[in-house]
């Protein structure tokens, strides 16, 4: 034993060290310990240090938690999600494809899903990287569609790859349809965002270019369609509404400086065959283009009629059809095939739409400025046979009849241009092989002035006088001789003095015939 205080040694039974005087403060030997219960207060018994007691229930329970943390790690390793996800970080697709087979019948968690989810991303990024290629990055996402519950996220990916692959190919139309797509499965798609945006902007230069390219072969029609497709993906485009106007104007004013001055037709006989050529002519009489019919077979009515230019557009009639150019460069605009008949008269109303009757039929016929039939009369009564006058007045176009089953005879019919209903006007007359003057009607003398000169002149052309032109003299009538296949409907070609008394018939060119003949 030795002192606490100056550490000499100390006899046994000794209470105060005999150096220094402290107290001595004897402790319990290494087999002994105070156990008040066994021996009473005080006592001291033998047994282990409480101290290294304390160290073995820690380390015990320290195990006892490693344990535990272990086989709650190991268990945690084996749960589906986690053995998908080291499936996924190796790449092994078809252990995580088997996982979520196994799990669906069960119904798959929240983290399942989430981690194929992040199985989708991982895909998608070793395709964008270049790591797998499209067919096969397609493929292992159509395997994953069928895992019901990410059908959506797999087709948002899928759209993705395939909007990714239309821009690699510059084709940015069907790239802004599949990355609108994959937005459309889930918004919430980053890179579809992006790809959209780009492609968009690709695609709105790439329509531009297009248009500007017909723009500059003057093909300006084929322009402002190429602009409303784009206007069609790209709903509301500023840029490419702004386009759309610049040409429209652009194309305006091209139409006013290429406009022709006249467009004609010319028609020739060979070999009894007739074909026409329309020529048109600029201001200077420099032949700005020109285009030839069809040949056909010489019958009673000629097959090829001029109408005549309107605007911008050149009208005839070819076989039957009504045919359509377009007068800056003669290409045909459209051709109409239901009116079938040869072409007498015409005339336009304010809205464009023009209208025909033939002399064999239909009696009256309309089209629109598209080449649309809007009305077919193929005959307004039995008892009258051939159309050879029409002229529209305001909402309602007037039509010339001769020809009866008893022999010649003449009547109007007024024809509705609202709802094409029609009625006869005025009185019907009738003629019996009437000579003298006094017996001609004024209906009866303008149809022949119009006859004589249509087939006086020829080549195409067809004459006609209107009774509402007519005006009475004191020895018979001065009338006005209209021109149908001019640049306007009923064009003024000259006008007419009839002397009703000696039947001769003078025009504003110098030249005399006689109506009775």
């Amino acid at each position: 034993m030795f002192c606490d205080k100056c550490g000499k040694p100390a006899g046994d039974g000794e209470k105060f060290c005999r150096y220094c005087g402290s107290p001595l403060i004897r402790k319990a030997g290494p087999a002994e310990v105070r156990k008040p219960a066994a021996g009473g207060p005080g006592q001291t018994v033998s047994g282990r240090s409480p101290g290294k007691n304390r160290k073995k229930y820690i380390l015990a329970a320290a195990a006892a938690a490693a344990v535990v943390v272990l086989v709650i790690f190991l268990l945690l390793r084996s749960t589906p999600p986690a053995r998908m996800e080291r499936a996924a970080g190796k790449g092994d697709y078809e252990t995580v494809l088997k996982i979520a087979g196994e799990e669906q019948e069960k119904g798959l968690s929240a983290k399942m899903l989430t981690e194929l989810t992040d199985v989708l991303t991982q895909i998608y990024g070793e395709y964008d990287s270049g790591q797998r290629e499209h067919a096969e990055t397609e493929e292992l996402l159509r395997r994953f569609s069928e895992i019901q519950d990410l059908s959506g996220q797999v087709g948002g990916m899928m759209c993705l790859v395939s909007g990714d692959e239309n821009m690699k190919q510059s084709a940015y139309e069907p790239a802004v349809e599949e990355y609108r797509l994959a937005l459309e499965y889930n918004p919430e798609l980053e890179p579809a965002k992006e790809g959209l945006e780009e492609a968009s902007g690709q695609y709105r230069e790439q329509v531009i270019q297009t248009a500007e390219e017909l723009v500059e072969k003057q093909e300006y029609e084929e322009a402002v369609r190429e602009v409303d497709h784009g206007l069609t993906i790209l709903e509301e485009d500023e840029e490419l509404t702004d386009k759309k106007e610049e040409i429209q104007q652009e194309y305006e004013e091209y139409q006013q400086s290429a406009a022709p001055a006249t467009v004609q037709m010319e028609i020739f006989y060979e070999n009894y065959e007739e074909y026409g050529v329309i020529t048109a002519v600029d201001g200077a009489g420099e032949e700005l283009w020109s285009v030839t019919t069809g040949r056909y077979a010489q019958a009673q009515l000629e097959r090829l009629a001029s109408v005549g230019l309107y605007g911008e557009v050149y009208y005839y009639v070819e076989d039957g059809d009504v045919v359509a150019l377009r007068a800056s460069d003669g290409s045909e605009l459209w051709r109409n095939s239901e009116f079938g008949g040869a072409a007498v008269s015409f005339d336009l109303d304010e809205e464009g739409n023009l209208y025909l009757c033939g002399y064999f039929g239909p009696d009256f016929f309309g089209i629109d400025a598209e080449g649309n039939t809007l009305v077919k009369i193929d005959s307004f009564s039995s008892d009258y046979y051939w159309a050879y006058g029409l002229q529209v007045e305001g909402a309602y176009a007037t039509v010339s009849m001769e020809g009866t089953p008893s022999g010649p005879g003449y009547a109007e019919f007024r024809v509705n241009l609202g709802d094409y209903s029609y009625e006869m006007s005025g009185e019907e007359q009738e003629s019996q092989g009437q000579t003298g003057s006094a017996e001609w009607t004024l209906e009866e003398i303008c149809r022949r002035v119009g006859e004589y000169y249509t087939a006086e002149i020829g080549n195409g052309s067809s004459y006609v006088v209107f009774e509402s032109e007519c005006r009475e003299t004191d020895t018979g009538y001065w009338m006005i001789l209209r021109y149908q296949g001019g640049s306007s409907a009923n064009q003024l070609a000259t006008d007419v003095t009839v002397n009703t008394e000696t039947g001769q018939v003078t025009d504003g060119w110098g030249g005399q015939w006689s109506l009775y003949d």
